[in-house]
Order: structure tokens, then sequence, then C-alpha cells
């Protein structure tokens, strides 16, 4: 029975190693180029959805403007106090908005899997003393 030549299986363990590293640096070559493409694509998106975000306030505004001289004409009332009441209305909303926002944002997130984790981590203890 012959043994196997260590220096065959040397050679052998380093032609996979850098095997494996080439199919490394290949994968991570392409995860790099995908990388890039992913990033230039989301930033075309994100100028679309902001030029779209940008056109819809100016159409708002100018919504806004027609409806305060069409009431200005309509009511034959002045334009400053259709205006001031439009701006009352939005403040308004905005104060409601605030509000809304600070009492969504106190509330915990989660707060059944942190009280499972916690009956978890108590009962580790316990069991550990």
């Amino acid at each position: 029975m012959t043994m196997p030549d260590s220096s065959s299986a040397g050679m052998a363990l380093r032609a996979l190693i850098g095997s494996v590293a080439q199919h490394a640096a290949g994968l991570f070559s392409l995860a790099s180029w995908e990388g890039r493409e992913a990033g230039a694509h989301y930033f075309r998106l994100l100028i679309v959805f902001l030029s779209a975000a940008f056109f819809l306030f100016v159409s708002y505004l100018f919504l806004l403007l027609f409806a305060i001289f069409f009431l200005s004409h309509w009511l034959e009332a002045n334009w400053m106090w259709i205006t001031l009441g439009v701006a009352v209305i939005h403040g308004i909303a905005a104060v409601i908005g605030i509000w809304i926002f600070v009492r969504t944002v106190g509330k915990p997130m989660f707060s059944s899997t942190i009280s499972e984790i916690k009956k978890d981590l108590e009962t580790l203890h316990s069991s550990s003393n």
C-alpha cells in the first residue's frame, strides 16, 4: 500500500483555497457592481419622488390661491381676510397633526415582545440562583 504524496495534497489544498478566494472575490465584485446599480436606481427614485412632491406642493398652493380668489370674488370680500382664514385652518390642522405625532411617538413599540423577553430573563435569573 502506498501513501499519497503529501506535496500533491498540499498543492490540491492550495488550489482549493485559491479557487475559493477567487470565487469570493468574484462574488464581492458582483455585489459591489450590483450595489452601485442599486444606489443609482434608488437615487433616481429619490429624485423622481422629490420632484413629484415639489410639483404636488406647488399645485396645492395654486389650488389654494384659486380657492381664495374664487371665494373673494363670490363673497365679495377682501382676499386678505379669506387668506387669513385659510392660514388659520391650516395652522389648526398642523397643531392637530403635531399633537397626534407627539402622542404616537410616546407609545412603546413591541411591548408584548419586550414583556416576554423580561419574563424569560426573570426565569433565567431565578433558575440560575
